[in-house]
This record gives structure tokens, C-alpha cells and sequence, in this order.
């Protein structure tokens, strides 16, 4: 299983990007699933290949999403760490360059190479682009209940 209670998060403050590495990449780390190289690689990754997507619909209030990860040399033991953030911070959309996604959910994700990437992309896809699912998302209370809702999807 990649998903663990441990390694969901809800309501978690922070101002961007890095810091949101460095505080669940600090935790992945502690918690024996990634090198200590995880942090840099998974900010050098983002500058280069951008991982905001748009939820659902524009129409029903797209909730922003981003999947950031790092090459599978990072990783030690595979996992997903799942983040509701407590305000929205900024992705560059994947594909892009400039365009500017506003994400709540944050879905990082330590894979390796090959088949379990493309699995795990589109069990995610299919998530993201439910609008009543990112809404569970969205309304659950704690993290037991956000693994709760996750945990035979991840």
C-alpha cells in the first residue's frame, strides 16, 4: 500500500512551493522513504517539469492540484504523501511555463520507474477530475478520514 495515516495531511500551513518540500519532504525523509537528496531533487523536478493541474470542471470551482515527485533514485521505499493545504499555494501547470494553478490537494508522490508511475498518473487522473470526489476531498474533518477515503484508491 503507498498510502499511509502518517503521511496525510490536513490543513497544513505553508507559504509555497519549497516549503512544502522541505516540510513533508523533511517527513518522507525522517520516516525512512526517501534519501536525503529527496527535498532538492523534488524542487530542481518542478523548475523543469511543472505538476499543477486544474480539478474537475472550471465550471463547479476548480480545486488545484499538484503532483510534485522526484526521479525514482530519491526514493527507498515507494509512497504517496497526501496534503490538504490550509490556503492555496502556487503551481505552474504542467505542460507550461507560466500558467499558474492555485492548489488545495497535493499528491507527492514516491515512485519508481516505469509501470508503477503510469498506474499510480492515472488512478490519480480519475480522482482529480471528479468534482464530487475533490470535494470529499475537500470537506473531510481529519486525516484519518481523508485515509479513510483514499486508502483503497492509492
Amino acid at each position: 500500500m503507498l498510502l499511509r495515516k502518517e503521511n496525510v495531511f490536513i490543513d497544513l500551513e505553508v507559504a509555497d512551493t519549497d516549503e512544502l518540500f522541505e516540510t513533508v519532504g523533511r517527513h518522507m525523509i525522517d520516516g525512512g522513504f526517501a534519501k536525503d537528496s529527496f527535498i532538492q531533487a523534488l524542487k530542481d523536478r518542478e523548475k523543469v517539469f511543472p505538476t499543477g493541474l486544474p480539478s474537475g470542471r472550471e465550471s463547479h470551482g476548480s480545486i488545484g492540484v499538484g503532483l510534485p515527485h522526484s526521479d525514482a533514485c530519491h526514493v527507498l521505499i515507494p509512497a504517496t504523501a497526501v496534503i490538504r493545504l490550509k490556503k492555496p499555494i502556487r503551481f505552474i501547470m504542467m505542460g507550461s511555463n507560466d500558467v499558474v494553478i492555485d492548489a488545495r490537494v497535493v499528491f507527492m508522490l514516491l515512485l519508481e520507474e516505469g509501470e508503477s508511475q503510469l498506474t499510480m498518473l492515472q488512478k490519480l487522473m480519475d480522482i482529480i477530475q471528479d468534482d464530487d470526489f475533490m470535494k470529499k476531498i475537500m470537506d473531510c474533518a481529519s486525516p484519518d478520514e481523508l485515509f479513510e477515503l483514499l486508502k483503497d484508491l492509492i
